[in-house]
């Protein structure tokens, strides 16, 4: 089955790479802000980058097999008037409804290329309900829920041990553990964690395992780690984040094969990643003061 991906745009090349470390296909095409591939695979109720999911419909479409009335039809005034009448004539008992149909259909024109779709999936926006100033334990440097789902897809994987050592308030941890994942976080603070445990149980997430622990002296093995660096503007606490940073990366390439890191742009290129390849980098803009560098790092 051919899929149609309709992308955020906020960062295209973070909404794209979401999709295709999730799904895997062999080969693609992107044009502007869709992405088309073939898949029998769903993972939209993981996504947080994308908009919509569509199916595909080839030439020689059995509309009386695809449509449920009633049905909407959707895309430029022509294309709209063109495809109700070719779908009311080919399908018994036809029915319109607009505001709730049961099967909408979308004709989407990008360049010289026309896709003529079947809506699958409107992606949820559920994780605005998990912003930071909404949850009971909030903190000011919590990450927004969106990005932290975007970070988990980035690994490739969908299930198994996923770590975070410097989880704080949980964000993170909150949305793996509504994922499946076996999640484990460490803080040094034990206020933190406390407050961690109080979000975790919120979204009625009862399976984690929160440590205090100083995140260098963990020696058990993870899938992945997915982690929001911790970090500061003061010159000294910038020179003890750098010699942080690296030990951290020297220690946790035993420990695991992927990892997704959070950190502040003004202190990337400062940072040694030993031995770990930077496979992709994406900046987000946060405000006006700090912009953050999503890494993704592998063996």
């Amino acid at each position: 089955m051919k899929k149609l991906f309709l992308l955020s745009k906020e960062n295209l090349d973070l909404s794209k790479d979401e999709v295709l470390n999730l799904y895997k296909p062999k080969k693609h095409m992107i044009i502007e802000d869709i992405l088309i591939f073939e898949t029998t695979l769903n993972f939209s109720n993981r996504l947080s980058l994308t908009k919509k999911v569509y199916q595909v419909l080839e030439q020689e479409i059995e509309w009386d097999k695809i449509i449920i009335s009633p049905f909407k039809v959707t895309g430029k005034k022509e294309d709209e008037k063109k495809y109700a009448k070719i779908i009311w004539n080919m399908v018994n008992n036809p029915s319109v409804d607009l505001k709730n149909p049961k099967t909408e259909i979308e004709i989407i024109k990008k360049g010289d290329e026309t896709f003529i779709c079947k809506l699958e999936t409107k992606i949820s926006t559920d994780w605005k309900k998990r912003l930071p100033h909404l949850k009971p334990e909030m903190s000011p440097t919590s990450l927004n829920p969106r990005i932290a789902m975007a970070m988990i897809n980035l690994t490739g994987k969908i299930d198994g041990k996923l770590c975070d050592p410097f989880c704080g308030t949980g964000g993170i941890l909150v949305e793996a553990g509504l994922m499946n994942y076996d999640i484990i976080g460490f803080d040094i603070d034990e206020i933190t964690l406390k407050k961690a445990k109080v979000n975790l149980h919120y979204y009625n997430i009862k399976k984690y395992d929160l440590s205090k622990k100083d995140a260098l002296k963990n020696g058990d093995k993870f899938d992945v780690v997915v982690t929001d660096l911790p970090y500061g503007k003061n010159t000294k606490i910038t020179e003890n984040l750098k010699s942080l940073y690296k030990n951290f990366f020297e220690k946790y390439y035993d420990l695991c094969d992927v990892m997704v890191v959070g950190i502040p742009s003004y202190m990337d290129k400062k940072i040694l990643f030993g031995n770990w390849k930077i496979e992709t980098r994406y900046e987000i803009y946060l405000h006006s003061t700090l912009s953050k560098n999503i890494i993704v790092l592998k063996k």
